[in-house]
């Protein structure tokens, strides 16, 4: 059996989640010390607060490390880990050992560099039609932001350009509520202090590097699920909150893994429980 957990991005945020694992208040503390507002009570009730990208990229991170540490506290492990663009970076840091305060406070940086970029200008943009289709279409002022699914593909920048873009292509298609053209060119000046916090808290600059420069290219989530497929995994573990990357997992793989989406501690006691079997069945370790 090898296992892969997927962290998720931006995106995949709703009410409630991640309040129940047991760690979740006291990780959501650390994000309120980086931002200054309540984010336990906007996890509740909703609100504009999450929409702002400074403040729901560290409370993403942390929703997910309380849902890992539960994991991890419960038997479950992985063999590697992946992310949904933001999720890259959690993924990273789990990887590394990093503390989840480290692993917030850099998320908390590369949300205030981003938003740093931001601009009213700047959308983006999803579409349904797979990426080599898509990436062959742009125009002027529209660049490839995801390869998300076979499906999906985002694509980013100037508004007036995207509307021009989404009335001249024949694939159906809906603006996504974002505050600027993520991974786009518009996200270059985020690089340099992303890379720095990066630095700072990786020993490897190649890691520092990659998550520095995912900033300003295009999220390669489906390409990536095939290859742990076709890399010979056989579980795949969505983290939460996993409404989302879970979808997406499905929608590109198929049957090829199984896949689990841990979004309470029930959930993780059920997953335990059915890898547990799956093991029995096989004669493997886990």
């Amino acid at each position: 059996m090898r296992v892969a957990w997927i962290f998720p991005g931006q995106g995949a945020e709703e009410p409630g989640m991640g309040l129940a694992f047991p760690r979740a208040a006291s990780l959501l503390s650390i994000v309120e010390r980086e931002t200054g507002l309540d984010v336990r009570r906007a996890i509740e009730r909703g609100g504009r607060a999450l929409g702002r990208t400074e403040v729901l990229q560290p409370t993403l991170v942390a929703v997910a490390w309380a849902c890992a540490e539960a994991m991890q506290a419960a038997g479950l492990r992985a063999d590697r880990c992946l992310g949904h663009s933001l999720g890259a970076l959690s993924a990273a840091a789990w990887e590394a050992g990093l503390s989840a305060e480290r692993a917030i406070s850099l998320a908390a940086t590369r949300g205030r560099a981003m938003r740093s970029c931001a601009s009213e200008a700047g959308a983006m943009l999803a579409v349904r039609a797979p990426a080599e289709e898509v990436e062959a279409a742009l125009t002027a002022g529209v660049c490839l932001a995801a390869d998300n699914a076979p499906d999906e593909a985002v694509v980013s920048g100037d508004a007036a350009a995207l509307r021009r873009f989404a009335s001249e292509i024949p694939w159906p298609s809906r603006p996504l509520r974002v505050s600027g053209a993520w991974h786009s060119p518009a996200m270059a000046p985020a690089v340099a202090p992303l890379r720095a916090a990066a630095l700072s808290a990786f020993d490897d600059a190649r890691v520092a590097d990659a998550l520095a420069e995912d900033l300003v290219r295009p999220v390669r989530f489906a390409p990536a699920l095939r290859q742990l497929a076709d890399d010979g995994y056989t579980d795949l573990i969505v983290v939460a909150p996993g409404r989302v990357p879970f979808g997406l997992a499905r929608r590109t793989l198929g049957a090829r893994l199984a896949l689990h989406r841990v979004e309470s501690p029930a959930d993780v006691a059920a997953t335990v429980s059915r890898m547990g079997r799956a093991v029995d069945a096989d004669g493997r370790d886990p």
